[in-house]
């Protein structure tokens, strides 16, 4: 009996610990809390056409009571306001989790003139990625983002 009431207290403990990793994860974002991403183009980077933004999804988890999630992406340079860079539905809409980098879905934005500038300046922008029920709740809905590149 001890030795169960010792497993089940492992495991309990182990599952609280992952839940309260989970909810301080700055890459989860859920209907209650977007994930927020600070990139910077990379020196050796050079930007020949327009400018964009490739965010990375590498785990997504539906709403529990099936109802449409929209996936935001907003913007915002030091000091300013958030701005919309687009939107994206995941689809299929059904839970999937890429432990390969390589199989992350992903998306991709053009910048507004001033991020594009200001990426080529090798200047950080800041991404939120937010989730918005398109109707219904859209409790339990979840995402990771694996990440954000500025190529």
């Amino acid at each position: 009996m001890r030795r169960i009431a010792s497993v089940c207290t492992l495991v309990l403990s182990f599952w609280c610990s992952t839940s309260h990793a989970q909810e301080n994860d700055p890459l989860l974002a859920t209907v209650d809390k977007p994930a927020v991403i600070t990139a910077t183009r990379r020196a050796s980077t050079a930007t020949i056409g327009r400018s964009e933004v490739i965010v990375g999804i590498s785990r997504y988890h539906p709403s529990a009571d099936g109802s449409p999630i929209e996936v935001v992406v907003d913007g915002r340079v030091e000091g300013g306001p958030d701005r919309e860079i687009g939107r994206f539905g995941v689809t299929p809409d059904r839970e999937f989790v890429a432990d390969d980098p390589s199989d992350a879905q992903r998306f991709r934005f053009a910048l507004p003139p001033d991020f594009a500038a200001r990426a080529g300046a090798g200047k950080a922008l800041t991404f939120i990625v937010r989730l918005v029920a398109v109707r219904g709740s859209g409790k339990g809905a979840s995402l990771r983002v694996g990440d954000v590149e500025l190529p």
